[in-house]
């Protein structure tokens, strides 16, 4: 693969992160965002992906904050196995299967077990 293929525009970059190109222009400036002077300015791929897990990590962290006050759409929690929640949605499908036996024993609480 060529060099070029590894590096975007302001443009292209702005684009995928739905954001302007202003935006990118204060994250350079600040130092948060690697690049390449020229005309056009061009933007490593290693960069733009770094910036782009840390911009979710920031609307995560966002939504957390402000949970309890407004219920919305949850951004995806870059730190989280996407595929938990069909795990524990294929677990409970086998509970709800296997009866309330399992789900008795599971209830009860750990520790002393007294027979009755």
């Amino acid at each position: 693969m060529s060099t070029l293929a590894k590096l975007r525009t302001e443009a292209e970059a702005a684009a995928e992160l739905k954001c302007s190109v202003a935006k990118l222009r204060k994250l350079r400036a600040a130092g948060r965002l690697a690049f390449m002077p020229g005309r056009p300015v061009l933007i490593p791929e290693a960069a733009f992906l770094k910036l782009q897990h840390e911009e979710a990590e920031i609307a995560y962290a966002r939504w957390e904050k402000r949970k309890h006050k407004k219920r919305g759409t949850k951004p995806p929690n870059p730190n989280e196995d996407p595929h938990a929640e069909t795990r524990r949605r294929a677990i409970l499908a086998w509970l709800r299967h296997r009866g309330p036996v399992v789900l008795r024993h599971l209830a009860k609480p750990a520790g002393r077990r007294t027979r009755t």
